[in-house]
Protein backbone atom coordinates (compact mmCIF):
# COMPACT_ATOMS: atom_id res chain seq x y z
CA UNK A 1 0.00 0.00 0.00
CA UNK A 2 3.16 2.55 0.80
CA UNK A 3 4.60 1.68 -2.65
CA UNK A 4 1.45 2.67 -4.38
CA UNK A 5 0.77 6.04 -2.53
CA UNK A 6 4.36 6.56 -3.56
CA UNK A 7 4.10 6.08 -6.84
CA UNK A 8 1.26 8.12 -6.93
CA UNK A 9 2.73 10.74 -5.16
CA UNK A 10 5.93 10.70 -8.22
CA UNK A 11 3.62 10.42 -10.66
CA UNK A 12 1.76 13.82 -10.04
CA UNK A 13 2.10 16.39 -12.64
CA UNK A 14 2.78 20.10 -12.52
CA UNK A 15 1.63 23.45 -14.29
CA UNK A 16 3.02 26.61 -15.10
CA UNK A 17 0.49 29.59 -14.41
CA UNK A 18 0.17 33.15 -14.01
CA UNK A 19 -2.01 34.19 -10.87
CA UNK A 20 -2.29 37.51 -9.10
CA UNK A 21 0.53 38.62 -11.94
CA UNK A 22 2.98 35.92 -10.43
CA UNK A 23 4.49 33.64 -12.50
CA UNK A 24 4.42 29.69 -10.49
CA UNK A 25 5.09 26.34 -10.49
CA UNK A 26 2.17 24.18 -9.25
CA UNK A 27 0.62 21.04 -8.53
CA UNK A 28 -2.09 20.02 -11.21
CA UNK A 29 -4.66 19.77 -8.94
CA UNK A 30 -4.16 23.10 -6.92
CA UNK A 31 -5.16 25.23 -10.32
CA UNK A 32 -8.73 26.47 -10.02
CA UNK A 33 -10.88 27.92 -12.80
CA UNK A 34 -9.52 31.37 -13.73
CA UNK A 35 -6.32 30.63 -13.63
CA UNK A 36 -3.96 31.66 -16.65
CA UNK A 37 -1.86 28.62 -17.98
CA UNK A 38 1.49 28.51 -19.84
CA UNK A 39 2.46 25.96 -22.40
CA UNK A 40 5.38 24.84 -24.25
CA UNK A 41 6.67 21.72 -25.82
CA UNK A 42 6.15 18.50 -23.80
CA UNK A 43 3.59 19.84 -21.12
CA UNK A 44 0.34 17.55 -20.16
CA UNK A 45 -2.88 20.50 -20.33
CA UNK A 46 -3.44 20.14 -16.66
CA UNK A 47 -7.28 21.49 -17.02
CA UNK A 48 -9.60 22.43 -20.15
CA UNK A 49 -8.45 25.46 -21.62
CA UNK A 50 -9.78 28.57 -23.91
CA UNK A 51 -6.67 29.03 -25.42
CA UNK A 52 -5.48 33.40 -25.55
CA UNK A 53 -2.22 33.41 -27.31
CA UNK A 54 -0.91 30.37 -29.56
CA UNK A 55 2.88 30.05 -31.23
CA UNK A 56 2.69 27.31 -33.57
CA UNK A 57 0.87 25.41 -30.65
CA UNK A 58 0.53 21.73 -31.43
CA UNK A 59 -1.49 19.15 -29.46
CA UNK A 60 -1.44 15.50 -29.75
CA UNK A 61 -5.71 14.64 -28.47
CA UNK A 62 -5.33 10.93 -29.32
CA UNK A 63 -6.50 10.36 -25.79
CA UNK A 64 -10.08 12.23 -26.54
CA UNK A 65 -10.65 12.69 -29.84
CA UNK A 66 -8.72 9.54 -31.30
CA UNK A 67 -6.99 11.64 -33.69
CA UNK A 68 -3.21 10.45 -34.08
CA UNK A 69 -2.04 13.54 -35.93
CA UNK A 70 -1.13 16.65 -34.07
CA UNK A 71 -3.99 19.25 -33.71
CA UNK A 72 -3.11 22.74 -35.07
CA UNK A 73 -4.33 25.15 -32.46
CA UNK A 74 -4.91 28.99 -32.99
CA UNK A 75 -6.90 31.69 -30.83
CA UNK A 76 -9.80 32.69 -33.21
CA UNK A 77 -13.42 32.62 -32.02
CA UNK A 78 -15.22 29.74 -33.01
CA UNK A 79 -18.79 28.56 -32.76
CA UNK A 80 -19.79 26.98 -29.72
CA UNK A 81 -21.70 24.58 -31.07
CA UNK A 82 -18.93 22.63 -33.08
CA UNK A 83 -17.13 19.11 -32.52
CA UNK A 84 -14.42 18.64 -29.58
CA UNK A 85 -12.37 18.03 -32.56
CA UNK A 86 -12.48 20.69 -34.15
CA UNK A 87 -12.41 23.37 -31.43
CA UNK A 88 -8.85 24.17 -32.29
CA UNK A 89 -9.29 27.51 -29.86
CA UNK A 90 -9.40 24.96 -26.90
CA UNK A 91 -6.62 22.71 -25.04
CA UNK A 92 -8.01 19.88 -23.04
CA UNK A 93 -7.15 18.05 -20.33
CA UNK A 94 -4.86 14.88 -20.20
CA UNK A 95 -3.91 16.51 -23.78
CA UNK A 96 0.21 16.76 -24.45
CA UNK A 97 1.83 19.64 -26.15
CA UNK A 98 4.12 18.48 -28.89
CA UNK A 99 5.13 21.49 -30.67
CA UNK A 100 5.13 25.31 -29.70
CA UNK A 101 3.88 27.28 -26.81
CA UNK A 102 0.67 29.19 -25.47
CA UNK A 103 -1.40 30.24 -23.04
CA UNK A 104 -4.91 29.99 -22.15
CA UNK A 105 -6.81 30.34 -19.59
CA UNK A 106 -8.64 27.57 -17.07
CA UNK A 107 -12.09 27.13 -18.09
CA UNK A 108 -13.04 23.56 -16.84
CA UNK A 109 -11.33 21.11 -13.98
CA UNK A 110 -11.74 17.63 -12.64
CA UNK A 111 -14.86 15.80 -13.17
CA UNK A 112 -15.99 19.24 -15.59
CA UNK A 113 -13.69 18.63 -18.14
CA UNK A 114 -13.82 16.25 -20.84
CA UNK A 115 -12.02 13.46 -20.15
CA UNK A 116 -13.67 13.82 -16.65
CA UNK A 117 -17.11 13.47 -18.24
CA UNK A 118 -16.01 10.61 -20.10
CA UNK A 119 -14.83 8.60 -17.09
CA UNK A 120 -17.66 9.38 -14.84
CA UNK A 121 -20.09 7.37 -17.72
CA UNK A 122 -17.32 4.68 -17.93
CA UNK A 123 -17.85 4.54 -14.04
CA UNK A 124 -21.49 4.57 -14.28
CA UNK A 125 -21.23 1.98 -17.02
CA UNK A 126 -23.11 -1.26 -16.08
CA UNK A 127 -21.49 -4.50 -15.97
CA UNK A 128 -23.56 -6.94 -18.37
CA UNK A 129 -23.38 -10.68 -17.42
CA UNK A 130 -23.08 -13.39 -19.64
CA UNK A 131 -25.26 -16.09 -20.83
CA UNK A 132 -22.75 -18.66 -18.77
CA UNK A 133 -22.49 -16.44 -15.62
CA UNK A 134 -26.36 -15.31 -15.50
CA UNK A 135 -26.64 -19.88 -15.57
CA UNK A 136 -24.10 -20.29 -12.95
CA UNK A 137 -25.63 -17.36 -10.92
CA UNK A 138 -28.82 -19.14 -11.49
CA UNK A 139 -27.58 -22.27 -10.54
CA UNK A 140 -26.25 -21.12 -6.98
CA UNK A 141 -28.72 -19.97 -6.10
CA UNK A 142 -30.88 -23.08 -6.58
CA UNK A 143 -27.84 -24.96 -5.14
CA UNK A 144 -28.00 -22.78 -2.25
CA UNK A 145 -31.87 -23.16 -1.45
CA UNK A 146 -31.45 -26.91 -1.77
CA UNK A 147 -28.43 -27.59 0.20
CA UNK A 148 -30.02 -25.13 3.37
CA UNK A 149 -33.43 -27.38 2.70
CA UNK A 150 -31.05 -30.64 3.17
CA UNK A 151 -29.20 -29.70 6.32
CA UNK A 152 -32.51 -28.54 7.80
CA UNK A 153 -34.12 -31.82 7.31
CA UNK A 154 -31.68 -33.67 9.04
CA UNK A 155 -31.07 -31.21 11.85
CA UNK A 156 -35.10 -32.50 12.11
CA UNK A 157 -34.96 -35.64 11.49
CA UNK A 158 -31.99 -35.74 14.78
CA UNK A 159 -34.25 -33.80 16.82
CA UNK A 160 -36.91 -36.34 16.17
CA UNK A 161 -35.04 -39.04 16.87
CA UNK A 162 -33.70 -37.52 19.84
CA UNK A 163 -30.06 -37.56 19.34
CA UNK A 164 -27.49 -34.45 20.86
CA UNK A 165 -28.25 -31.16 19.72
CA UNK A 166 -24.84 -30.34 19.83
CA UNK A 167 -24.35 -33.78 17.21
CA UNK A 168 -26.95 -32.71 15.05
CA UNK A 169 -25.78 -29.67 14.31
CA UNK A 170 -22.27 -30.80 13.42
CA UNK A 171 -23.83 -33.09 11.36
CA UNK A 172 -26.10 -30.41 9.43
CA UNK A 173 -22.93 -28.01 9.04
CA UNK A 174 -20.95 -31.15 7.70
CA UNK A 175 -23.69 -32.43 5.30
CA UNK A 176 -23.39 -28.63 4.20
CA UNK A 177 -20.34 -28.23 3.28
CA UNK A 178 -19.91 -31.46 2.15
CA UNK A 179 -22.48 -30.76 -0.55
CA UNK A 180 -20.70 -27.43 -2.01
CA UNK A 181 -19.84 -28.24 -5.26
CA UNK A 182 -15.68 -26.66 -4.69
CA UNK A 183 -14.40 -27.70 -7.64
CA UNK A 184 -17.34 -26.10 -9.89
CA UNK A 185 -15.19 -22.98 -9.97
CA UNK A 186 -12.04 -24.11 -10.96
CA UNK A 187 -13.70 -26.78 -13.74
CA UNK A 188 -15.02 -23.80 -15.56
CA UNK A 189 -12.45 -21.57 -15.29
CA UNK A 190 -9.89 -24.32 -16.89
CA UNK A 191 -12.74 -24.79 -19.53
CA UNK A 192 -12.34 -21.41 -20.44
CA UNK A 193 -9.15 -21.33 -19.91
CA UNK A 194 -9.10 -23.95 -22.62
CA UNK A 195 -11.05 -21.87 -25.12
CA UNK A 196 -8.74 -18.31 -24.56
CA UNK A 197 -5.96 -20.40 -25.41
CA UNK A 198 -7.77 -22.00 -28.75
CA UNK A 199 -8.93 -18.32 -29.69
CA UNK A 200 -5.34 -17.07 -28.61
CA UNK A 201 -4.06 -19.53 -31.70
CA UNK A 202 -6.25 -17.90 -34.11
CA UNK A 203 -5.33 -14.70 -33.22
CA UNK A 204 -7.92 -13.26 -31.11
CA UNK A 205 -7.11 -12.14 -27.48
CA UNK A 206 -9.96 -12.65 -24.87
CA UNK A 207 -9.61 -10.02 -22.21
CA UNK A 208 -11.88 -11.58 -19.77
CA UNK A 209 -12.59 -15.41 -19.90
CA UNK A 210 -16.47 -15.36 -19.64
CA UNK A 211 -16.26 -13.73 -22.86
CA UNK A 212 -15.57 -16.68 -24.86
CA UNK A 213 -19.09 -18.32 -24.23
CA UNK A 214 -20.64 -15.31 -25.36
CA UNK A 215 -18.45 -15.04 -28.46
CA UNK A 216 -19.54 -18.51 -29.21
CA UNK A 217 -22.76 -17.90 -28.89
CA UNK A 218 -22.63 -14.60 -31.09
CA UNK A 219 -24.47 -14.65 -34.19
CA UNK A 220 -23.48 -10.80 -35.68
CA UNK A 221 -20.96 -8.64 -34.90
CA UNK A 222 -21.17 -5.05 -35.56
CA UNK A 223 -18.17 -2.54 -35.43
CA UNK A 224 -17.63 0.85 -35.32
CA UNK A 225 -14.86 1.89 -38.49
CA UNK A 226 -13.54 4.56 -36.07
CA UNK A 227 -10.54 3.66 -34.01
CA UNK A 228 -9.73 0.12 -35.14
CA UNK A 229 -10.27 0.07 -38.57
CA UNK A 230 -9.08 3.37 -39.60
CA UNK A 231 -5.57 3.07 -41.18
CA UNK A 232 -4.33 6.37 -40.65
CA UNK A 233 -3.78 6.84 -44.89
CA UNK A 234 -5.04 10.17 -46.16
CA UNK A 235 -6.71 10.01 -49.79
CA UNK A 236 -7.03 12.64 -52.61
CA UNK A 237 -10.12 12.02 -53.93
CA UNK A 238 -11.05 15.23 -56.46
CA UNK A 239 -9.10 18.05 -57.62
CA UNK A 240 -9.52 21.37 -58.76
CA UNK A 241 -7.67 22.43 -61.38
CA UNK A 242 -8.02 25.25 -64.16
CA UNK A 243 -11.61 26.01 -62.85
CA UNK A 244 -12.19 21.66 -63.74
CA UNK A 245 -13.26 19.19 -61.69
CA UNK A 246 -11.75 16.00 -61.79
CA UNK A 247 -12.31 12.49 -59.05
CA UNK A 248 -9.33 10.17 -58.28
CA UNK A 249 -10.08 6.78 -57.63
CA UNK A 250 -8.32 4.46 -55.17
CA UNK A 251 -7.92 4.38 -51.60
CA UNK A 252 -5.06 4.61 -49.27
CA UNK A 253 -1.36 4.53 -50.35
CA UNK A 254 -1.38 2.37 -53.21
CA UNK A 255 -0.50 3.75 -56.45
CA UNK A 256 -3.42 2.39 -58.14
CA UNK A 257 -6.02 4.21 -59.41
CA UNK A 258 -6.91 6.97 -62.34
CA UNK A 259 -7.49 10.41 -62.96
CA UNK A 260 -11.14 11.12 -64.68
CA UNK A 261 -12.55 14.23 -66.11
CA UNK A 262 -15.65 15.12 -64.34
CA UNK A 263 -18.65 17.40 -66.67
CA UNK A 264 -17.97 19.22 -68.67
CA UNK A 265 -14.23 19.28 -67.82
CA UNK A 266 -10.92 18.57 -70.21
CA UNK A 267 -8.77 15.30 -70.73
CA UNK A 268 -6.13 15.21 -68.74
CA UNK A 269 -3.86 15.15 -70.94
CA UNK A 270 -4.83 18.90 -71.93
CA UNK A 271 -5.43 20.62 -68.76
CA UNK A 272 -2.09 21.98 -68.22
CA UNK A 273 -2.88 23.47 -64.81
CA UNK A 274 -3.93 19.90 -63.73
CA UNK A 275 -0.51 18.51 -64.04
CA UNK A 276 1.34 21.57 -62.63
CA UNK A 277 -0.76 20.72 -59.57
CA UNK A 278 -0.11 17.21 -59.27
CA UNK A 279 3.78 18.42 -59.55
CA UNK A 280 3.57 21.00 -56.80
CA UNK A 281 1.97 18.36 -54.75
CA UNK A 282 4.80 16.11 -55.37
CA UNK A 283 7.68 18.58 -55.16
CA UNK A 284 6.43 21.12 -52.62
CA UNK A 285 6.80 18.34 -50.09
CA UNK A 286 8.86 16.57 -47.30
CA UNK A 287 7.64 13.31 -46.73
CA UNK A 288 8.47 10.11 -48.40
CA UNK A 289 6.54 6.96 -49.58
CA UNK A 290 7.90 3.71 -48.81
CA UNK A 291 7.20 0.15 -49.45
CA UNK A 292 7.36 -1.86 -46.53
CA UNK A 293 6.56 -5.94 -48.36
CA UNK A 294 2.66 -5.92 -49.14
CA UNK A 295 1.63 -2.49 -47.44
CA UNK A 296 2.85 1.29 -48.30
CA UNK A 297 3.89 3.88 -45.46
CA UNK A 298 4.63 7.35 -45.79
CA UNK A 299 7.19 8.44 -43.32
CA UNK A 300 5.76 12.29 -42.68
CA UNK A 301 2.46 14.25 -42.88
CA UNK A 302 -0.33 12.15 -43.70
CA UNK A 303 -1.89 14.38 -45.76
CA UNK A 304 1.38 15.29 -47.71
CA UNK A 305 1.73 11.29 -48.46
CA UNK A 306 -1.85 11.46 -50.19
CA UNK A 307 -0.27 13.97 -52.25
CA UNK A 308 2.30 12.28 -53.77
CA UNK A 309 -0.05 9.44 -54.15
CA UNK A 310 -2.27 11.41 -56.53
CA UNK A 311 0.89 12.11 -58.88
CA UNK A 312 1.95 8.64 -59.10
CA UNK A 313 -1.77 7.69 -59.93
CA UNK A 314 -0.66 10.53 -63.23
CA UNK A 315 2.28 8.41 -64.03
CA UNK A 316 5.03 10.76 -61.89
CA UNK A 317 7.74 9.66 -60.52
CA UNK A 318 9.40 12.09 -57.82
CA UNK A 319 13.13 10.76 -58.45
CA UNK A 320 12.78 11.69 -61.84
CA UNK A 321 11.06 14.96 -61.38
CA UNK A 322 13.69 15.76 -58.70
CA UNK A 323 16.64 15.49 -61.19
CA UNK A 324 14.81 17.25 -63.72
CA UNK A 325 13.61 20.19 -61.39
CA UNK A 326 16.28 19.98 -57.93
CA UNK A 327 14.87 22.45 -54.93
CA UNK A 328 17.07 25.08 -54.74
CA UNK A 329 15.30 26.55 -51.50
CA UNK A 330 12.34 26.04 -48.83
CA UNK A 331 10.40 28.32 -46.94
CA UNK A 332 8.89 25.40 -44.44
CA UNK A 333 5.04 25.45 -43.37
CA UNK A 334 4.32 27.87 -40.73
CA UNK A 335 1.46 27.83 -38.82
CA UNK A 336 1.57 32.21 -38.86
CA UNK A 337 2.13 31.72 -43.17
CA UNK A 338 -0.28 28.95 -43.74
CA UNK A 339 1.54 27.83 -46.67
CA UNK A 340 4.82 26.01 -47.73
CA UNK A 341 7.07 26.74 -50.80
CA UNK A 342 10.01 25.32 -52.68
CA UNK A 343 12.14 26.90 -55.43
CA UNK A 344 12.99 24.79 -58.28
CA UNK A 345 15.54 25.34 -61.30
CA UNK A 346 14.00 23.77 -64.59
CA UNK A 347 17.03 24.17 -66.47
CA UNK A 348 19.56 26.74 -68.39
CA UNK A 349 17.82 29.40 -70.11
CA UNK A 350 14.69 28.67 -68.40
CA UNK A 351 12.98 30.67 -65.19
CA UNK A 352 12.67 29.43 -61.96
CA UNK A 353 9.50 27.96 -60.74
CA UNK A 354 8.22 28.18 -57.07
CA UNK A 355 5.54 25.94 -56.05
CA UNK A 356 3.47 26.86 -53.36
CA UNK A 357 0.53 24.95 -51.05
CA UNK A 358 -1.25 26.15 -48.52
CA UNK A 359 -4.68 27.24 -46.95
CA UNK A 360 -3.46 31.26 -47.53
CA UNK A 361 -1.69 31.72 -50.51
CA UNK A 362 -0.98 36.30 -51.05
CA UNK A 363 0.54 38.21 -53.34
CA UNK A 364 2.73 39.33 -50.41
CA UNK A 365 4.25 35.99 -50.87
CA UNK A 366 8.09 36.35 -50.02
CA UNK A 367 10.92 34.91 -52.49
CA UNK A 368 14.15 33.63 -51.29
CA UNK A 369 17.07 36.51 -52.25
CA UNK A 370 18.93 34.60 -54.78
CA UNK A 371 16.17 34.03 -57.72
CA UNK A 372 16.85 36.13 -60.51
CA UNK A 373 14.74 35.12 -63.02
CA UNK A 374 11.34 35.21 -63.27
CA UNK A 375 8.78 32.52 -61.27
CA UNK A 376 5.68 31.14 -61.26
CA UNK A 377 3.41 30.46 -58.25
CA UNK A 378 1.17 27.28 -58.69
CA UNK A 379 -1.40 27.16 -55.60
CA UNK A 380 -2.76 23.69 -54.51
CA UNK A 381 -6.38 23.43 -54.01
CA UNK A 382 -6.92 19.89 -52.80
CA UNK A 383 -9.45 18.01 -51.00
CA UNK A 384 -8.16 14.93 -48.94
CA UNK A 385 -10.30 12.69 -47.09
CA UNK A 386 -9.47 9.62 -44.62
CA UNK A 387 -10.40 6.09 -45.60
Amino acid sequence: MKAIEALSRAMTSEATIIRNGEKKRIQAVQIVPGDLVLLQSGDKVPADLRLIQTRELQIDESALTGESVPVQKEKAVLNSDMAIGDRRNMAYSSTLVTFGSGRGIVVAIGDSTEIGRINKLIAATDVLETPLTRKIHDFSGILLYAILAMAAFTFVIGLVRGQDLVDIFMASVALAVGAIPEGLPAAITITLAIGVSRMAKRNAIIRKLPAVETLGSTMIICSDKTGTLTQNQMTVQDIVAGGHRYAISGVGYHAEGKITPGENSFDTTANMSLHALLKAGLLCNDSTLKRDGERWRVEGDPTEGALIVSAMKAGYDLNVLEQEMPRLDTIPFESARQYMATLHDQGEGKPRLLFVKGSMITPSLPVPSHVRSGFAVTPVHIIPERC
